[in-house]
């Protein structure tokens, strides 16, 4: 992710007001969501946060460990976010604690940017049909990340992909 970043000043990409907020599952990776923006809009918000959320095994996230944060260029940051088991994420909440850390976090500027995956059936099936249909009947009735996460829905940018298994 390093060498990416470190190219985004010089490419061509506008810079735009604001903060964008990039969910990504894997912090050492670019997130499929900033390739699709950069992509398709061809821009980068001023200040922009790579967010990771790590659930623990354990029951709570001990305090001072919840939150870490590196500068990865100038207002480009990854943020890791930890939480127990027995705890509600609160995604925006927890950013506005980076204040503390130096960095400036405005939640009504923050547009919160995510990858979503429609999962289909293929052509060729790759499982049995009874296994199908159960795995469809729980990808349809599990919560949203961003609802899961306290994300305002208004705030929310998803960019998606179609997976067919």
């Amino acid at each position: 992710m390093g060498s990416f970043i470190a190219r985004l000043p010089q490419s061509r990409t506008i810079r735009v007001p604001g903060m964008a907020v990039f969910m990504t599952s894997t912090p050492d990776f670019v997130p499929p969501c900033l390739l699709h923006n950069l992509r398709h809009n061809k821009i980068l918000h001023d200040h922009v946060l790579f967010v990771t959320v790590q659930n623990l095994d354990q029951p709570e996230a001990e305090r001072g460990h919840r939150v870490t944060v590196e500068e990865l260029a100038p207002d480009i940051y990854r943020v890791i976010l930890r939480y127990g088991f027995m705890e509600m994420p609160n995604i925006p909440r927890a950013l506005e604690e980076l204040k503390t850390n130096g960095v400036d976090f405005d939640a009504l500027q923050a547009s919160y940017f995510t990858s979503r995956e429609l999962i289909t059936r293929s052509s060729v099936p790759r499982m049995s049909g009874w296994r199908m249909s159960i795995f469809m009947f729980m990808v349809r009735n599990s919560t949203s990340s961003m609802e899961f996460f306290r994300i305002p829905p208004d705030r929310v940018v998803e960019l998606g992909v179609k997976v067919a298994i």
